[in-house]
């Protein structure tokens, strides 16, 4: 057995270096530290608000708060990339996200304005982050290793996200269990992690020898809604709201080590999948797999009426866990590959297209916060929750239904 994990792992790690170059690596690398983070945002984060306000519309709040920000924060880049290095901005905006989960720590549990600039502080750091980071993918791989990049960082996420749920819920409730620290202390101990996390995924890519772009322009010019932008919305529509799933555990299943138990057993299940088909998939499948993503999506949210709570609940977080990672995922390529075509070989106007479609893909994060928002000021808990989420997956599946309308590839499905 150990020989056999030997031979793969051998095989695996041939086949990588022999496709990747070292500033590929750097960022391969640099993801990693970002996507042991990344669960401590996502999902503890949303569960510690919830802890110390015990309200939808607070949690939303910050959300709102996280995603209205990085669209400026793009733009802000932009001007800056004439002046300063792209491996500088990346680095600060990558340490400001960590400083932004500290903060939360002096939150009382009252005050929405706090909770809303904390959100707009660690959308500040995520925008400078997302912005640069985007660029320089975009910018350092092709078509030919695009699939096996994002396939080979989902694969990669999907782990973290097994082990780091698992192990930080248990690390929260075990303290409480055996009276050696409370609760909060766990989470001011995982919010300082954090931080450490997104020093080290900032300098991995400071001492990185990446070209520095010069944009010249950053606004673009096109049609409002076209099918670019409809997949921008459509996915902000699957990733606004992961915090539905972590509320609806604690809730109905209990408490944060659930939370993390249940997170890392469908982070498991999505994992191999995920990079088997990043290594094996080809550019013709990836529609039929957007829209399978997208029913799938769907169907979880019908799993909470379907079903007794409590098993509804189970279904939906490991229907909607495969949906989300399959579809952020598939639309990553999908859109560099959109843009692409749309760029015309004008490379110039490269950042103009990432600045584009993070200003889309917000306003299909912050669109689906307002319809949560909405529900819940007219509804209990849970039933915003529950029909929140199906009305997010009936529009999701229609914006993405109309993305395929629109692009002439062959699709057997419609």
């Amino acid at each position: 057995m150990y020989c056999f994990i030997t031979k793969i792992f051998r095989r695996e790690t041939t086949y990588f270096s022999e496709r990747i170059n070292d500033n590929v690596r750097r960022l391969v690398i640099s993801n990693i530290f970002k996507t042991i983070q990344s669960p401590l945002v996502t999902t503890f984060l949303n569960a510690f608000i919830w802890r110390v306000s015990g309200s939808i519309v607070g949690v939303a709040i910050y959300n709102i708060g996280l995603h209205i920000i990085p669209p400026v924060a793009f733009y802000l880049n932009g001007l800056l990339l004439r002046h300063i290095d792209i491996r500088k901005l990346f680095a600060w905006g990558a340490i400001l996200s960590g400083i932004a989960s500290v903060l939360l720590i002096f939150f009382k549990g009252s005050n929405l304005l706090f909770i809303f600039l904390c959100g707009c502080i660690l959308g500040l750091g995520d925008g400078f982050y997302w912005a640069n980071r985007n660029y320089l993918e975009f910018k350092e791989t092709c078509n030919e290793v695009r699939l096996y990049f994002y396939g080979l960082l989902s694969s990669v996420s999907s782990i973290a996200s097994v082990l780091v749920p698992l192990i930080a819920g248990w690390f929260i409730v075990f303290g409480s269990f055996v009276h050696l620290y409370s609760q909060k202390h766990a989470y001011w101990i995982l919010f300082t992690l954090s931080f450490i996390l997104m020093f080290l995924c900032g300098r991995v890519i400071l001492h990185g020898a990446f070209e520095s772009p010069i944009p010249e322009k950053i606004l673009l010019k096109t049609t409002f809604l076209n099918k670019r932008r409809l997949l921008n919305i459509a996915g902000g529509f699957v990733d606004g709201t992961p915090f539905i799933a972590t509320l609806l555990i604690l809730l109905i299943l209990g408490n944060e080590g659930i939370l993390g138990s249940i997170t890392a057993i469908v982070s498991l299940i999505t994992a191999f999948a995920m990079y088997w088909y990043g290594k094996k998939a080809k550019p013709t499948s990836e529609l039929r797999a957007i829209l399978a993503s997208s029913a799938l999506f769907l169907i979880s949210g019908f799993c909470l009426i379907a079903f007794p709570l409590t098993i509804g609940v189970i279904l939906f977080v490991l229907l909607y866990g495969i949906a989300s990672s399959f579809f952020s995922m598939l639309i990553n390529a999908e859109l560099l590959s959109l843009s692409e075509e749309e760029l015309l070989g004008d490379t110039s106007s490269r950042y103009s297209f990432i600045f584009d479609n993070e200003v889309f893909l917000n306003l299909g994060r912050i669109l689906s916060l307002l319809i949560i928002i909405g529900i819940a000021f007219f509804t209990s808990k849970i039933t915003t929750l529950v029909y929140g989420q199906i009305l997010l997956g009936i529009i999701q599946i229609l914006l993405v239904v109309s993305f395929i309308r629109r692009t002439p590839k062959p699709l057997s499905v419609l």
